[in-house]
C-alpha cells in the first residue's frame, strides 16, 4: 500500500493502527488526558479498545475484537424475522409430481446476506428462485 501511494507521488506516508485511528476520530486527542473506551462495531467485527490520552498523543492500552458485527446481527434479524415472511419454512410444491417440499433454506439466507444479494438480480437467477418458490 506504501508504494501505491508514493506512486501516486506522495512523499511522507505513514499509517495509523485501528484502535488509535478509532479513538482519534472520536475526540480523544482532543479532550485532554485521561482513559477511554471506544467500542467500534464493524460489519464483520466489533472492537473493543481501552485508552489513555496524554494532551495530544495516545496510547492503547489493550484492544481485543470478536468476530461479529453488525452484518452478522443484520443478517440474523432477517433470517429470523423478515425471511418467513417472505416464505421461509413454508411448503412448497413441488416441480415434478403432486407433493410438496420444504422451501430450500439457501434462498433465504442468500436474500438475508448483503454481499450476495446483488449477485440474485440477474435473470437466470429470477427465474429459478421464482420457478422453485411456488408456494403449495
Amino acid at each position: 500500500m506504501r508504494a501505491c501511494y508514493i506512486a501516486a507521488g506522495f512523499t511522507d506516508v505513514q499509517f495509523c493502527p485501528e484502535p488509535a485511528a478509532a479513538a482519534i476520530a472520536t475526540g480523544a486527542t482532543e479532550c485532554g488526558s485521561g482513559t477511554g473506551l471506544v467500542v467500534d462495531i464493524g460489519g464483520g467485527t466489533s472492537d473493543f479498545s481501552v485508552f489513555r490520552s496524554h494532551a495530544a498523543e495516545l496510547e492503547i492500552l489493550a484492544n481485543h475484537g470478536v468476530r461479529i458485527g453488525g452484518t452478522d446481527f443484520d443478517r440474523a434479524i432477517s433470517i429470523d424475522h423478515v425471511m418467513p415472511l417472505m416464505g421461509k419454512g413454508s411448503m412448497v410444491r413441488d416441480v415434478f409430481g403432486s407433493g410438496a417440499s420444504k422451501a430450500p433454506n439457501a434462498i433465504f439466507n442468500d436474500l438475508a446476506t448483503w454481499e450476495v444479494i446483488p449477485f440474485l438480480y440477474t435473470a437466470q437467477n429470477r427465474r429459478t428462485v421464482g420457478d422453485m418458490v411456488q408456494l403449495a
